[in-house]
């Protein structure tokens, strides 16, 4: 008997990891030096050096970053849902900080003014591109071993480390160190490995053209905030392939966010499901509230996903 193991970000928050999204917000607000939700000019320039490369003051990137996070449609103080946020950032917000030009009889000038979008467009792709960068700098900042105090005896007792298998959406090492688990699938990357932290939407709509073709640059920086979930499958064939000698599925700390959902699908692809029972975990937050809707949710999901098989609970106590 082989159980897969699905963990999300609530694995890590359970073990008292400081890696919730407003835990990221914390970090910058704490870290670098700006007045977060002001309304600050959007519009950073870049500074050449004597060897041609342009340089972004860090300070001012991450203003911008905070600030065109903060305001988006789907606002949420707390960024609780940043992923999908960095889908439905509005780049027009540039455009107050973008002079028109005029000529002499006081008519806009559409070539200087078009060359005025085009420095601000291609300033703010330069920004927002270095996103993943500070994304990082958080991610390699949580102290697993000095931070968490305890293992989760019930999970410990639960898992075989040798045979099992884990897919995880967490960017640590939380099953490494303290559950010495070795069949781990980073799907989004791990840390400790350079160039390898995914994070991003799953929007695939597209900006219109703009009257001075900006959308050149923000259809640019969508696709590159956007998650490459294709990719990634085509990436982890051997992960996915590896899939047929599973009978339990246990599912602890993932939302099934819709970003991801087409990993979900290929494992159910990948397997049988009819003689499958996959595991809910059962969560009880500070109220004494368990996650009754959120199983329900999630439940709907999988099946939706091409699950066929059963469905049980679980709970970490």
């Amino acid at each position: 008997m082989q159980k897969l193991f699905i963990i999300g970000n609530g694995f890590d928050l359970m073990h008292q990891l400081p890696t919730k999204y407003v835990h990221f917000q914390n970090f910058l607000r704490e870290n670098f030096e700006y007045t977060p939700d002001t309304f600050e000019s959007l519009w950073v320039e870049g500074q050449q050096l004597p060897d041609g490369d342009i340089v972004y003051n860090e300070d001012d990137v991450v203003r911008v970053i905070d600030s065109l996070i903060s305001q988006t449609d789907y606002k949420d103080s707390d960024w609780n849902d940043m992923e999908r946020s960095l889908g439905l950032l509005d780049y027009s917000l540039i455009n107050d900080d973008i002079t028109d030009v005029y000529d002499k009889e006081g008519t806009l000038h559409p070539f200087h003014t078009g060359n005025n979008y085009e420095d601000a467009y291609s300033d703010l792709k330069e920004v927002l591109k270095m996103f993943p960068h500070f994304f990082k700098l958080w991610i390699s900042s949580i102290d697993i071993e000095n931070s968490v105090t305890f293992k989760n005896h019930c999970f410990q007792e639960l898992i075989d480390v040798k045979n099992d298998l884990f897919l995880t959406f967490n960017y640590t090492e939380t099953l490494e160190i303290l559950y010495n688990a070795e069949n781990i699938t980073h799907i989004h990357g791990i840390r400790s490995e350079e160039n390898s932290i995914i994070v991003g939407h799953g929007n695939d709509d597209t900006v219109d053209e703009g009257i001075y073709h900006e959308d050149f640059y923000t259809n640019e920086i969508h696709h590159f905030l956007r998650k490459p979930t294709q990719k990634i499958i085509d990436e982890n064939h051997l992960f996915f392939s590896s899939l047929r000698n599973i009978t339990q599925i246990y599912s602890i700390g993932f939302s099934f966010s819709e970003v991801d959902l087409i990993y979900i699908q290929n494992i159910c692809s990948n397997i049988d499901t009819q003689d499958i029972t996959w595991y809910l975990n059962i969560h009880i937050d500070d109220q004494g509230n368990d996650n009754r809707k959120e199983r329900a949710t999630y439940k709907e999901h999988i099946i939706n996903c091409g699950f066929k098989g059963d469905f049980d609970t679980f709970e970490l106590a």
